[in-house]
């Protein structure tokens, strides 16, 4: 067995692509020293190497060593901290820091390997296990080199982007609210964006609202920090409150109320050092928004950042009002807001001068065949057949890649060295009149998986292999297949393996027209098996949202169980003095009451709900507002949430 391997690699300022290369470079030395030993069987000799990279400030001393063997000292904490990895890892493993996984981003896949005290650092530190090139963070990263078309027009609107990118850069703080209807684009051109500054240090935010979760309050920053933190399903809640506080560290936020504030919102349960006591739900609330401020500003402070929001139409009020506390400040802060929603939402901070508002429209004639070109891979449609997919898709981005995908797929053309020609006349050839009916007729061909996609759209636009595991009657490979199918054909991007994978719909449009398939019983049995396994198998989650089991078994129409998660999800809304999410909820329960046979029990629920909703009213200065005014759309469920 081989001893461990230290490695340095110096670059004069550490930078994503730097700590990219080092990890790269690390994980081919240990793919070198495997095929050196299969190279070498049945010798008795079994090379192993331990590798530790660590990121930061090294000063660099006199060449030491004689001949080929001279090198020159280096010194400093990174080295330590760097020998200290090395020392923790176990042969052929590859452990890294914060700091390198921060840079490094999502073009790795981590496992984590622990928090550590080490000699010579005063704060433990989070390791990670560099597993793999791996997936993406986001939805469209992992996806992108093999799935994503050529981005086709746009260039003046990601010409503003970047030009307030550079404002920001310079100083001066942004907010950019980007609009438009559900396909146009809005994601796609902020990955441009990101593409585009790849290469500048810089600090990314992403809140991504949720129609699940339109009263939760702060439910895109707890699922943001979270994930932030790297938290694991299985972590104790001392291993989460350190990798808080490490995340904390590297963000600089050094005051520890903020991280205790933090801690109780993202619920890490324990006592904690500077936890505000005896202060009322209201303070309380005062107290976090404040805290998450200082995030991003401390964050800012670092390096400038670029803070998404997208599917702000799904926002909750309690986010509503951090968005309006931090665009207040946002001028003084090196911070990008880019904030996107459909066009039924109307945004409250348009009259601010360092406000930019832009509608993205469709697609001009020439950029449609330009995109309809690159879904074909360049080869030429019959003239017939390109007419017929423009003149239904009208301009619509996704309904021109979903379309024409539909039409290769279709099997009336027949491919050829550069053109497709048509099997028989353009009659038989089936056009769908809308996306909803493309999308419909594409996932029609999956068939004998159906199933599966239909399990995965009844949880939600996004979805976890253990979860889908436990609702849906398969066996693991025929899962797995599945799957990986579905994968293949673009509908849903997939983030890790499993069973620890991930999976997201392509579009939220994607995962309606897959609900939509499902026949009513089907879909209340899926709904029950969904709440009874969250309950059973994801205890943490439920505690922490409460609403998406009273949703589930409210779908599946079991109206008892739904009724207390309601309840629930009030109180802890009410707790948080999230008074206005805490108000829909107890509607929710009281309408759901009316299915409940009449009785005693009956009575007494309706009482007890009506009270609370009465009191959280009389406290509450939104507590005149009209309950279930939301324009939001359930994208399951498929009617108005009331």
């Amino acid at each position: 067995m081989g001893d461990g391997m230290l490695v340095y690699f110096g670059y004069p300022h550490a930078h994503e692509d730097d700590a990219e290369r080092a990890v790269h470079s690390g994980l081919a030395i240990l793919d070198g020293v495997k095929a050196l030993n299969r190279k070498t069987p049945n010798q008795g000799i079994n090379i192993a190497a331990r590798i530790g990279i660590a990121t930061g400030q090294v000063v660099v001393g006199e060449l030491l060593g004689q001949e080929s063997a001279k090198e020159r000292s280096a010194f400093g904490k990174c080295p330590n901290l760097a020998a200290r990895l090395q020392g923790l890892a176990k042969p052929n493993q590859l452990i890294i820091d914060p700091a390198t996984k921060r840079l490094v981003g999502s073009q790795f896949g981590f496992g984590d390997h622990g928090i550590f005290s080490l000699k010579g650092f005063e704060t433990p530190v989070q390791t990670w296990q560099v597993l793999s090139i791996g997936p993406s963070a986001s939805r469209f990263e992992a996806h992108r080199s093999a799935q994503l078309v050529n981005f086709i027009g746009r260039e003046d609107e990601v010409s503003l982007l970047y030009g307030r990118w550079r404002e920001v850069v310079g100083g001066e703080g942004q907010v950019l609210l980007l609009s438009g209807e559900a396909g146009i684009g809005k994601s796609r051109i902020i990955q441009i964006l990101c593409d585009r500054i790849a290469d500048e240090h810089h600090n990314i935010i992403r809140y991504q609202c949720s129609p699940y979760h339109t009263n939760t309050a702060l439910f895109p920053a707890i699922n943001y920090l979270r994930q932030a933190a790297g938290f694991a399903s299985n972590d104790s809640s001392n291993a989460k409150l350190n990798k808080l506080n490490v995340m904390a560290v590297e963000a600089g936020v050094e005051n520890q109320k903020t991280v205790s504030l933090i801690a109780d919102l993202i619920s890490i349960r324990g006592d904690y050092h500077n936890s505000p006591s005896n202060v009322s739900p209201e303070q309380r609330k005062e107290m976090t928004l404040e805290a998450l401020v200082h995030h991003v500003q401390s964050l800012a402070t670092r390096s400038a950042t670029l803070f998404i929001v997208e599917d702000a139409h799904w926002i909750d009020p309690t986010t509503r009002d951090l968005l309006t506390r931090i665009i207040d400040h946002i001028q003084q802060i090196r911070v990008l807001l880019l904030i996107t929603f459909r066009p039924n939402f109307k945004p409250v901070w348009s009259e601010h001068s360092h406000v930019t508002s832009l509608m993205l429209s469709r697609l001009q004639r020439q950029q449609c065949t330009e995109l309809v070109s690159a879904v074909t891979g360049g080869k030429t449609l019959p003239p017939e057949v390109q007419q017929a997919i423009l003149a239904k898709t009208d301009g619509v981005p996704l309904y021109i890649e979903e379309l024409t995908k539909n039409v290769l797929e279709s099997g009336v053309l027949t491919e050829e060295a550069h053109v497709y020609t048509l099997k028989a006349t353009l009659k038989e050839l089936s056009i769908p009149e809308s996306l909803q009916a493309s999308l419909m007729e594409r996932l029609d061909r999956f068939a004998p998986i159906r199933g599966i996609v239909q399990a995965g759209a009844a949880v939600g636009r996004e979805f976890s292999y253990a979860l889908l595991q436990a609702i849906v009657e398969a066996s693991d490979s025929e899962l797995r297949n599945g799957l990986d199918l579905l994968v293949a054909s673009g509908l849903i991007f997939q983030e890790g393996d499993p069973p620890t994978a991930k999976y997201l719909f392509k579009h939220a449009l994607v995962q309606e027209a897959a609900y939509s398939t499902i026949l009513h019983k089907t879909r209340q049995l899926l709904h029950a098996r969904i709440g009874e396994a969250l309950e059973s198998r994801f205890a943490e989650r439920v505690k922490m949202e409460p609403e998406l089991l009273a949703y589930h078994y409210e779908q599946a129409g079991l109206p008892a169980p739904a009724v207390d998660y309601w309840h629930l999800a009030a109180r802890r809304a009410a707790e948080r003095s999230a008074n206005i999410e805490a108000l829909n909820h107890f509607n929710r329960a009281l309408d759901l009451l009316k299915e409940l046979p009449k009785g005693l029990e009956r009575n007494i629920l309706e009482l007890q709900s009506a009270c609370l909703r009465t009191s959280l009213s009389s406290n509450s200065q939104y507590g005149r507002q009209p309950l279930g005014s939301s324009d939001s759309h359930h994208p399951a469920a498929g009617l108005k949430v009331q």
